[in-house]
């Protein structure tokens, strides 16, 4: 039997003795064993894609053999998603699911006696848009899912009577949304979107109305924020294969790198001052909050651990004497220098643990996200004072922690997901 730690692959005897670890790294999952046994299939990328169905990340499929005695082959790139392999009854290909071509298809790609690619990768389907892929036994058929994923952008307004809160939705469309930001002067909404098939950087009016597209590159992005005038967004992106920290200007033109490196870089905030960007990477051994600084020429300079271990969720306060970030013990509070820090609420204070923050412009304070599993809650937390519940909604189930607020109005993003299970003949 094969399973994942989500930062190793273990194999064991039937029976779960025996464990033994055959590869270490940062995302691993899904892995497929092969019919006889001797190899496994998995998926380095991308870890949030097989625990919620959806995302829109990169990933790499690899194979490596099950008594440890061989480095592990690459059967596709990173720059794209790839995900989901299964075998092919000999064992000598492996079916998974891409976007190589734009939209999620399935693909059929044979292994040579060295176990690396060889031939073309054939592509089996057109427009097939599935979330997971298997094939049966016999090789003939094959069985997936199709998960729709709707997302909205949803306004409430702040109310003295938290549990009457109303949100109404911002459009709702056959698209998957991960992070938003408000511009700071509250007219603009900024967001990532797959509306066109990729994930790209779009903003459009905080009261609604036409989107426009800001970033077309052929690898996904990520995560944008307002810079403190506006004039700039910050996000992620996977270009260079893996995550990166990029800035551009409000309407997508100068388009730059601030990070190019291997360390899986994201959830980015300037400070007000456009001097300083604070970062967090989650992703790699590396993990914790970095910092980077704008130098004399207009470059940035090298990244510097500012917290390590949990850090997530960092924002800048609105004059930019202070970041505030979600640590294992609650809601911290840090100075420029990023060496005077406090916790300013734990996390038991509120309903469940703190998901994600943002600054509160009119009362200087921090607003704090919660979700339980049918509830989502909105807190204002004073620099000094125990928080306040100031909305809550109730839920379907789990949504996206991330949201933006002016401090009159809270923007999250709202999710409905419905799946099918389907079934496809394979030609031979």
């Amino acid at each position: 039997m094969a399973y994942t730690t989500g930062t190793a692959l273990i194999v064991a005897d039937s029976d779960g003795t025996n464990p033994r670890v055959l590869v270490r790294g940062s995302e691993i999952h899904s892995p497929a064993l092969s019919p006889s046994g001797d190899r496994i299939a998995y998926v380095s990328g991308d870890f949030w894609r097989q625990q919620l169905f959806v995302g829109n990340g990169a990933s790499a499929i690899l194979t490596v053999a099950t008594d440890g005695q061989q480095d592990p082959i690459a059967v596709t790139r990173d720059s794209m998603a790839n995900f989901s392999p299964t075998w092919d009854v000999d064992g000598r290909a492996l079916f998974f699911l891409s976007n190589a071509g734009g939209q999620v298809d399935a693909y059929r790609q044979r292994l040579g006696r060295s176990w690396r690619p060889t031939g073309p990768l054939a592509r089996i389907s057109t427009a097939l848009g599935a979330a997971a892929f298997r094939v049966s036994a016999r090789g003939d058929q094959a069985v997936y899912s199709v998960v729709d994923v709707r997302s909205s952008i949803a306004v409430a307004d702040i109310e003295m009577t938290p549990d009457r809160t109303t949100r109404r939705p911002i459009g709702l469309e056959s698209q998957y949304v991960e992070g938003l930001d408000l511009s700071p002067d509250g007219q603009w909404l900024t967001f990532e979107s797959d509306r066109k098939g990729n994930s790209d950087i779009w903003k459009v009016s905080a009261d609604g109305g036409e989107p426009v597209q800001l970033t077309s590159s052929s690898a996904p992005d990520f995560q944008p924020r307002f810079s403190g005038d506006g004039r700039q967004i910050l996000y992620y992106s996977m270009r260079s294969g893996h995550r990166n920290i990029r800035l551009m200007d409000a309407d997508g033109r100068n388009d730059r790198a601030v990070t190019d490196d291997k360390r899986q870089s994201g959830y980015g905030v300037i400070s007000p001052d456009g001097s300083r960007i604070v970062f967090m990477t989650a992703w790699t051994d590396s993990a914790g909050l970095w910092a980077v600084r704008l130098l004399p020429d207009g470059t940035w300079g090298d990244r510097r651990s500012i917290v390590e271990g949990h850090g997530m969720s960092p924002r800048w306060s609105s004059d930019g004497r202070w970041l505030v970030f979600i640590s294992s013990e609650g809601v911290v509070i840090t100075d420029t220098s990023y060496s005077a820090s406090r916790v300013v609420a734990r996390h038991d204070l509120f309903d469940a643990p703190a998901s994600f923050l943002a600054w509160d412009p009119i009362r200087s304070a921090i607003m704090v996200a919660t979700q339980r599993e049918s509830s989502r809650s909105f807190w204002r937390l004073p620099l000094s004072g125990p928080p306040r519940l100031v909305a809550r909604f109730t839920t379907e189930g789990p949504e996206r922690q991330e949201f933006a607020t002016d401090g009159q109005r809270v923007f999250m993003i709202s999710r409905q997901l419905d799946a099918d299970i389907r079934m496809i003949s394979l030609k031979r």
